[in-house]
């Protein structure tokens, strides 16, 4: 995934959001699931 794939960003203090397109939300979900950021799991929903 690109950083121009990400078409809005909202940041708060305990979690957030990003919009991207439905094709790249396919291919990106299942390996953000997976991974980790700075050490820790998180948790990654798909948000209609």
């Amino acid at each position: 995934m690109a950083a121009s794939d990400a078409d809005k960003i909202e940041i708060h203090d305990r979690h957030g959001f990003f919009a991207v397109s439905k094709r790249v939300a396919k291919m990106t979900l299942p390996r953000l699931r997976e991974g980790h950021i700075k050490g820790r799991k998180h948790r990654i929903e798909r948000v209609r």
